[in-house]
């Protein structure tokens, strides 16, 4: 037979008998408990309100008689507190009086030690009780809560809904662990052990897309966060990274740890086998690994309301830029969080999270540079050599469009279908076809005036004329629609007899988010009477340049962000300013 729970009890004793208190103290420090005694009833409010009581002995003689009052007012004080009244075989029958008030019972007096030692015992094993049915109420709660959750899982990772529950298990574990940011990371054997990152939350965001093993280590140490490895009877599987929160996940959440595991389990039980993470190089990203994540980085931007940038870039399959160097410099550029896949043999697709239609068109500039000044350098060397300079062809060796999420579509396809179409309408580009680059800003808009129309396309330049005032209402709607998309930045020339500069501000007086650049070019020669204004927009370019003659202008249009850029560029340095 089992002995008396192991529990000990807080327990009061209100009375102003010597002999009472002293036999309650004896016999309630021999159970265990802890006796606090009361000779009057303001001292015994006093100390329920100051301490926590699980049992309280009232005499009803305390204070003449008043001790009866006693019994409402302490089981008011303290919550669940079992009172016994105390009285002498006298007064028996107003101690009756403190059972209608909600008295567990009467012990009658003179007190023996048996009888307090029983009453104590019932509240004890009535509390170990109730405990035993708080906890095991708890357990039912989260068994079925972990039921819940895993079957819901499991029905999301064997169907169409593989971003949700990748999602549900981070904010799971973002919430049961108080963390400030967690990171799920699906991990594969081969190649290199790279990690695919498949959803995050708080400040763990910013983590790498994908990274080798031994280099997510390093960032994990770098940043404190802490590590749980998910794995099967096949090895690693994945992991999860916790940025602040408690210190033992595997132990205090070993359930949520085991629902991650199942998830990636069926995950790549489902996912297609022979389909490298990287090209058979090594060198970048196949296009369905790229395929995955961004339709992960989509999914995530429509819950958080951001931005995702798709560049489409394409070699023309010439010497002038090899596969090899195209790689090395994006992958110079780009960011960690970035990703690069190769769609076919000169055609890839990089992938920018969080990044809007500037910062990609920022890229695709810092790109171009990069290559430029690689293949001007292999020019300086092979005049150094003696070899003579590196033939000069027409057109651009490398074409990039972007699109971005939500302004140019909310699907994968339909971005990565207009990223394509940009980057075939760049290879047409005005820049390219009339030889742009070389000119000043004078000669590049004679040339333009010459030859405007090049083809139908959407980006191609087309000729104005227009009387002042028509132009300064154009000019004004181009940057207001500049204002859809959020940032802005806009070159304009300044021509006192126009006011182009001053329509300009007046259309986007009350946007803080745009900045205007006017540029006097009527120093530089030849450009006395040119007129360009370069709107680059979060949704896009457009840039207009001519010349001004008898309050006429007289020039082209075009939304095309490489002729966008020259005009902007030259303007910069006839202001003195710094290019785009």
């Amino acid at each position: 037979m089992s002995g008396p729970p192991d529990i000990s009890l807080n327990v009061l004793v209100a009375s102003a008998d010597p002999a009472i208190l002293d036999v309650a103290q004896r016999a309630l420090v021999a159970t265990g408990d802890k006796p606090t005694s009361a000779m009057s009833v303001a001292e015994a409010l006093a100390t329920a309100q100051a301490e926590r009581y699980d049992v309280a002995f009232v005499d009803v003689s305390l204070d003449g008689d008043t001790g009866l009052a006693l019994v409402h007012h302490l089981r008011t004080l303290v919550a669940g507190l079992v009172v016994y009244v105390l009285a002498s075989p006298k007064k028996v029958e107003l101690a009756t009086e403190g059972v209608s008030l909600g008295a567990a019972g009467i012990l009658v007096t003179p007190l023996t030690g048996d009888a307090l030692a029983q009453a104590a015992g019932e509240v004890r094993v009535r509390n170990v009780d109730a405990q035993r049915r708080h906890d095991l109420e708890v357990e039912l709660l989260r068994m079925r809560r972990r039921s819940d959750l895993l079957d819901r899982l499991i029905r999301l990772a064997r169907g169409s809904g593989q971003s949700e529950a990748v999602r549900v298990i981070t904010d799971a574990f973002a919430q049961a662990t108080q963390a400030k940011g967690v990171v799920l990371y699906a991990a594969f054997e081969a190649p290199g052990g790279d990690c695919v990152r498949l959803a995050t939350s708080g400040t763990a965001r910013d983590m790498p897309a994908i990274a080798r093993l031994d280099e997510l280590a390093k960032t994990f140490e770098l940043r404190k966060a802490r590590p749980v490895s998910l794995k099967t009877s096949h090895g690693l599987i994945g992991i999860v990274a916790i940025e602040g929160g408690i210190a033992d996940v595997e132990t205090e959440h070993a359930t949520l740890v085991e629902l991650a595991t199942v998830v990636l389990a069926l995950m790549d039980s489902r996912r297609p086998r022979g389909q490298a993470m990287k090209d058979e190089r090594g060198a970048v990203y196949s296009g369905a690994y790229f395929q995955d994540i961004a339709a992960r980085e989509i999914d995530k931007a429509k819950r958080h309301g951001r931005r995702v940038s798709i560049c489409a870039i394409a070699l023309d399959g010439s010497d002038r830029v090899t596969k090899d160097e195209l790689e090395n410099v994006v992958r110079q550029v780009v960011r960690d969080t970035d990703v690069l896949a190769s769609e076919t043999p000169n055609e890839y697709l990089l992938l920018m999270p969080e990044t809007g239609g500037l910062g990609a068109h920022a890229c695709r500039r810092r790109i171009f540079t990069r290559i430029e000044g690689d293949r001007r350098q292999r020019s300086s060397n092979a005049l150094s050599d003696r070899r003579g300079p590196v033939p000069s062809r027409r057109g651009a060796p490398v074409t990039i469009g972007s699109a971005t999420y939500p302004h140019d579509g909310v699907a994968l396809e339909r971005l990565v279908r207009i990223a394509k179409n940009r980057a075939s309408a760049q290879a047409r580009s005005a820049v390219h076809t009339l030889s742009l680059a070389q000119l000043a800003l004078p000669e590049a808009v004679d040339m333009l005036l010459a030859k405007p129309i090049l083809d139908s396309g959407v980006t191609s330049p087309f000729p104005l004329e227009l009387a002042s005032h028509a132009f300064l209402s154009l000019v004004g709607q181009a940057c207001l629609e500049a204002r859809r998309g959020g940032g802005a930045t806009i070159y304009v020339t300044v021509h006192p007899s126009m006011g182009v500069a001053s329509a300009v501000r007046q259309a986007v007086r009350d946007a803080k988010d745009i900045t205007v650049r006017a540029v006097d070019a009527r120093g530089v020669p030849g450009c006395g009477d040119v007129e360009a204004v370069v709107v680059a927009a979060e949704h896009g370019h457009w840039v207009c340049c001519g010349r001004v003659t008898k309050d006429r202008f007289r020039g082209v249009h075009a939304a095309d962000p490489l002729l966008a850029d020259l005009v902007a560029h030259r303007l910069a340095q006839a202001g003195g300013l710094r290019g785009p």
